[in-house]
């Protein structure tokens, strides 16, 4: 057997394997990023695919309050 000096990091590392509650928060995570995705894509359409600071604003205006507060 090899010394542990000139084993590989990963050898000695635990087997990591997320539980269930960890997989379910990394999938709503993931789910509500690609639905922001989605609609900054959808944002940008609508402006010609400018990227202004006021559209950015906005951008930033409506991912937070889920649209809430809109103006119009």
């Amino acid at each position: 057997m090899a010394c542990p000096s000139q084993c590989p990091e990963a050898a000695f590392a635990p087997a990591s394997r997320r539980g269930r509650l960890r997989r379910f928060y990394d999938a709503v995570m993931d789910s509500r990023r690609r639905h922001a995705e989605r609609e900054v894509v959808r944002f940008l359409g609508r402006t010609g695919g400018r990227l202004t600071d006021d559209i950015e604003r906005q951008i930033t205006e409506r991912l937070w309050t889920s649209g809430w507060n809109r103006r119009g």
